[in-house]
């Protein structure tokens, strides 16, 4: 696995971005459902990768490369979530 775009990753952490017309994201870093989770996920094992687009996503699956890939999901998944809401 290669470590392109780790270092971006880890910057983002906590930061929040805004994306105009009262919109932001803010990046975490989510430890694998740890112990004290209260989303009902914890110690629940997945044969596969997967992500959560919102509290209430069960996950999807997600086929993990590196951090740019992952990166470079989210604001795609950002952009398209926005374009929906601005529509509405």
């Amino acid at each position: 696995m290669t470590q392109r775009g780790i270092s971006t990753l880890l910057d983002l952490h906590q930061e929040v971005i805004d994306q105009e017309d009262g919109y932001w994201t803010k990046g975490w870093h989510d430890i694998a459902h740890a112990p004290k989770n209260r989303s009902g996920f914890s110690g629940r094992k997945l044969p596969y990768d997967h992500r959560h687009r919102n509290v209430e996503d069960a996950g999807i699956r997600y086929e993990f490369t590196d951090a740019h890939q992952l990166l470079s999901n989210f604001f795609e998944d950002v952009d398209r979530a926005l374009r929906k809401a601005k529509e509405k």
